[in-house]
């Protein structure tokens, strides 16, 4: 009688061990690790004097116009022959007289690209960006704006004169904010 008392008490005490075992093996898995060893950080370098911030060279604003010249004199340029015959593969359509002037430099091309599509943001983009026509600004800006209502760079693209008209008109008028 005494040694089944013991082996019950033996059995119940082996299943209350196996079962703690699983509870902190299941509760260990659950719980996150955390790092030993607390990270270092060490002051390499002054990130704040380093920091430019990136101008994308598409649209680049007109004051910059030494890196502009910069950039142009890196680029290689294809031959007009070379161009000539992709034009002739290709269509002269919008795209194609936009990417043989990109690769030409060859202004004539953006010149028959607005003669024979206007009304091609594009070419409307294109030309504005380049200042192809600086005494007809204005009439690209408005086609720009009408065959891109959605689009706001042509407003971002009018501004700098309008604002320079502006400082011209109220430099003249020897007030600025109504303060002579």
């Amino acid at each position: 009688m005494q040694n089944s008392t013991l082996i019950k008490l033996f059995i119940v005490l082996t299943v209350l061990i196996f079962v703690a075992v699983a509870v902190l093996n299941f509760w260990k898995l659950n719980v996150p690790e955390t790092a030993k060893v607390a990270p270092t950080f060490s002051k390499t370098e002054n990130y704040s004097a380093s920091y430019k911030p990136f101008v994308p060279k598409a649209v680049k604003p007109q004051f910059d116009s030494d890196d502009a010249e910069s950039d142009e004199k890196e680029k290689p340029k294809l031959p007009r022959e070379q161009v000539e015959t992709w034009l002739a593969k290709h269509n002269r359509n919008a795209m194609s007289l936009l990417a043989a002037f990109r690769s030409s430099g060859d202004t004539n091309y953006l010149n028959e690209a607005a003669t024979n599509f206007p009304n091609d943001p594009h070419v409307e983009l294109s030309v504005l960006a380049h200042d192809e026509f600086p005494a007809d600004r204005r009439k690209w800006l408005d086609l720009f704006k009408s065959s891109s209502p959605s689009n706001s760079l042509a407003n971002y693209l009018s501004a700098p004169r309008r604002f320079q008209k502006w400082k011209e008109r109220r430099s003249s008028a020897g007030t600025f904010n109504g303060v002579g």
